[in-house]
């Protein structure tokens, strides 16, 4: 027998949390980090801010400074960059895409990304160790943005030339960047590339509540009272 329920949910699907494995549904706030890099990733841009569509994307997308920027650099609105970035290398969008953004196509070709649930997202950030951790902005940003220190500072074509140029203009969004790197570094989380896998529509806050509770008491187990 057909379960319609399941019927009517096909052709749409979950998407996960990069830090917290969280399924990532219709509507939920969430966040895209564009990530750069081979073997170890780092963010390529700073955040942007949304609603997941229910089908790979993103929708209702928070415009600010950083997304104006990303529209200014590449030449395409952020719906569009969104879009090259989450389906563009993988659908018969490329080509037009690579139209599109000609001049930096040799930029984002190997860009990925990660999705983080919007309420993580937003506890992550948090300086969870204040005494552990001291703000460097001239030198940890460079390696928070994966800048290449070989390249000449007057390059100011390059995207993350351009954010330490405007550092008065982001610099509150860096910082928290620099947090949740570091915070991610205290649970021995990387920055990770997205990996399409279809995730259960029904149910899966469930199952997952009963794992983390489960985690929990094991970690706890582990811990030792002073």
């Amino acid at each position: 027998m057909i379960n319609k329920k399941i019927l009517l949910k096909m052709g749409s699907w979950s998407v996960y949390c990069g830090i917290s494995r969280i399924s990532i549904t219709h509507l939920n706030d969430c966040v895209i980090l564009p990530l750069t890099g081979k073997y170890k990733f780092y963010p390529a841009t700073l955040p942007i801010f949304g609603e997941y569509d229910d089908y790979g994307g993103m929708v209702n997308i928070v415009h600010d400074d950083n997304t104006k920027l990303i529209e200014e650099y590449f030449g395409i609105t952020i719906g569009e960059f969104v879009k090259f970035i989450l389906n563009g290398k993988h659908t018969f969008d490329r080509d037009m895409s690579k139209i599109m953004i000609q001049n930096h196509f040799d930029e984002l070709e190997n860009m990925n990304f990660m999705w983080i649930d919007r309420q993580v997202y937003d506890f992550m950030i948090v300086n969870l160790k204040p005494d552990d951790f001291v703000y460097n902005l001239n030198g940890s940003i460079r390696e928070l943005l994966n800048w290449n220190l070989q390249q000449p500072i007057n390059k100011e074509k390059k995207l993350y030339h351009i954010y330490h140029k405007n550092i008065d203009i982001f610099e509150n969004t860096i910082k928290q960047l620099m947090n949740l790197s570091y915070n991610l570094f205290l649970i021995s989380c990387p920055f990770e590339p997205f990996i399409l896998n279809v995730t259960p529509q029904d149910g899966e806050y469930i199952i997952h509540q009963t794992v983390f509770e489960e985690f929990g008491k094991i970690n706890k187990s582990y811990i030792i009272e002073e």
